[in-house]
């Protein structure tokens, strides 16, 4: 199999220092080596070069979703809030209908640039979407009640406001927590795109008082992701699944660039070392 470099001109590997022209190399699935791109095409010159634009991450993690109110529940998201849960429930889907709506959903995430979920799983025939896709993560039956091996606050700010729940203290949990972010289910949010959630997470953070809180949210989407659903990921390292993202942003502070700029703006996410989004 021939293996691929994967170049961007900021590579965010989470576990150091922002990567200028860097570049991952997958093999066989797996992220084999790591480090900037024109070293690493020296080493590797049978590679095959894909050259990508702007910021390049670790596959994000959402840590909090339905896949299976997916794309037929969206308008319940822009409706009234009183009788919402009602309207969630009386709605009665086929087992084939309901795979189709998680895996529309599971479509959203990986055109989004996330490749690895905590999945809330109220009906059965939605369970094994994302493991079909070969999406990483856990599926739980029922609310979630903690998450991973560690101590992580999950944050939903976007579908917390349409619930009308009472918001959270993110400035200070971003500030001294490991934190997550997920976005719900598309019946109380109007997108599964994590950085959208982000810059909503975001502007939270500064009407409490962080100033800065980008570098945080990113690592919230990453490393923190990757704890919440307990799993070895969040990180592009070797040895790792290559669970990737690119996103057409400004490069020149990364972290702010994704948060304020990368809705809507994910061109490439390639899982498990295939591509599977590419715009």
């Amino acid at each position: 199999m021939t293996a691929t470099l994967h170049a961007a001109p900021v590579v965010l590997t989470m576990v150091g220092s922002p990567l200028l022209e860097g570049a991952v190399l997958v093999e066989g699935g797996r992220l084999t080596d790591v480090g900037l791109r024109d070293v690493l095409a020296r080493r590797h010159p049978a590679a095959r070069l894909r050259q990508w634009t702007g910021v390049m991450t670790p596959g994000l993690v959402n840590a909090h979703t339905h896949l299976e109110y997916g794309p037929p529940f969206a308008d319940l998201a822009l409706g009234p809030r009183d009788g919402w849960w009602e309207r969630v429930e009386d709605r009665s889907l086929s087992d084939a209908q309901w795979q189709a709506a998680a895996r529309g959903s599971a479509h959203q995430l990986l055109q989004s640039g996330t490749t690895a979920v905590a999945d809330v799983v109220t009906h059965g025939p939605g369970l094994t979407v994302a493991r079909s896709l070969g999406v990483q993560g856990v599926s739980r039956n029922g609310p979630l009640t903690g998450c991973g091996p560690t101590t992580t606050a999950v944050l939903c700010t976007r579908c917390d406001a349409f619930l009308g729940v009472e918001p959270a203290p993110v400035a200070d949990l971003l500030a001294r927590s490991t934190v997550a972010l997920g976005t719900g289910s598309l019946a109380s949010c109007p997108d599964l795109d994590l950085l959208a959630e982000a810059r909503s997470t975001r502007d939270l953070a500064r009407l409490q008082g962080l100033e800065h809180p980008e570098e945080a949210l990113v690592r919230a989407l990453t490393v923190g992701g990757a704890g919440a659903v307990g799993q070895d990921l969040g990180t592009l390292e070797v040895g790792r699944r290559a669970d990737l993202a690119v996103f057409d942003v400004p490069t020149e502070a990364p972290y702010r660039g994704l948060v304020e700029h990368g809705a809507g703006r994910c061109v490439a996410t390639v899982l498990g070392g295939r591509l599977v989004h590419r715009r």
